[in-house]
């Protein structure tokens, strides 16, 4: 079955991957081409995109049980996963474009 995936941002992004990883052929859709040639990425409409960003623990228990390969890069990249006192994920700190990068590049690498 095909979905396709109107905006490849952080949901759209882990949406496409999930739904990859279960055997559905996806298609993501976003106004924003990506990184250019040079690296440089300059995303239109997300004012905060070059800001630091914490993310809920359940997003990194979301990302360490569907696609731990990606919280993998995540943390290679320079994320930083903060734990409460019992070693539960209590946030995930990296700015939004390393995010977004990690991501789009391991739906890329998705069939």
């Amino acid at each position: 079955m095909r979905t396709v995936i109107i905006g490849a941002g952080p949901a759209g992004l882990f949406t496409a991957i999930a739904l990859a990883l279960r055997g559905r052929q996806v298609v993501v859709v976003d106004r924003d081409p990506g990184p250019g040639q040079s690296g440089t990425w300059q995303r239109r409409g997300v004012m905060q995109f070059h800001q630091a960003h914490c993310f809920r623990g359940q997003v990194a228990d979301a990302l360490h049980s569907e696609m731990p390969d990606v919280l993998d890069a995540l943390t290679r990249a320079g994320a930083t996963i903060i734990t409460d006192t019992d070693g539960h994920p209590a946030a995930l700190l990296c700015r939004r474009e390393v995010f977004e990068r990690v991501l789009r590049v391991q739906a890329a690498r998705q069939p």
